[in-house]
């Protein structure tokens, strides 16, 4: 079986991101997906106020972007409270410690944009270092719609498959507009595991899709000046 989702998604409870619970549910409908992951930038509790709302109709992995000292670091598997208070205690903590803290709750950990320094990537060096740690929880964000940097990301992709074949290769669209959800997502290939977790883990998994183009990027940044503008006035 294969399953197919975006592992990258900012909702409304993101102050960059206006996307809403019905956006995520017509971009179900509309793309196809069985699974969104929602990634709100040091926060999780959207995440996990829309996974109860759409329960019976779209699956919502609850996660969270975090600021790590050296980048952003995406943990998604979050199913509690609980589970979402302890990364919010490593806001600005070092990767190794939030990778402890994930393989210690057997969460999972995608190392989002690593080539995008100045959009938080984590840079090739580090992300080498973690990955010679030969961690099965950690994934790798190795198509990232909102990059610029594609031709960098397809040799990246090479690069890993040669030199890291068991690391597990994510796509997410890094949505903060609706239009964008999906536009780059995870194939899972899955069989006779219990949850998407498990599958996502223990399944092969395919980074798909494509990169931002010029209307939606403009797009993406009027509604951020947008919501900056309106927070600012209120």
């Amino acid at each position: 079986m294969i399953l197919k989702g975006d592992l990258h998604v900012h909702s409304f409870f993101s102050r960059d991101s206006n996307i809403t619970p019905n956006d995520l549910l017509n971009a179900k409908i509309r793309k196809g997906l069985d699974f969104i992951a929602i990634t709100d930038h040091d926060e999780f509790r959207g995440a996990l106020k829309i996974s109860r709302l759409l329960e019976d109709k779209v699956k919502i992995l609850p996660g969270i972007e975090l600021s790590a000292r050296e980048g952003h670091i995406i943990v998604i598997g979050l199913d509690s409270e609980k589970d979402g208070r302890r990364y919010l205690k490593l806001i600005n903590s070092s990767v190794w410690d939030i990778l402890d803290e994930v393989l210690d709750n057997n969460h999972v950990m995608i190392i989002a944009h690593p080539l995008d320094i100045i959009r938080g990537g984590i840079g090739l060096s580090l992300l080498y270092k973690i990955l010679k740690r030969n961690s099965p929880m950690v994934c790798v964000e190795t198509i990232n719609s909102a990059s610029c940097l594609s031709p960098l990301y397809s040799r990246l992709r090479r690069t890993l498959s040669q030199r890291f074949p068991y690391v597990k290769q994510v796509g997410g669209s890094d949505a903060h507009i609706a239009d964008e959800i999906g536009l780059a997502m995870t194939l899972v290939r899955s069989s006779g595991c219990s949850s998407l977790i498990e599958c996502l883990l223990e399944g092969s998994t395919i980074p798909y899709g494509r990169y931002t183009n010029l209307g939606l990027r403009v797009k993406d940044v009027s509604a951020k000046i947008k919501l900056k503008l309106t927070r600012l006035s209120s």
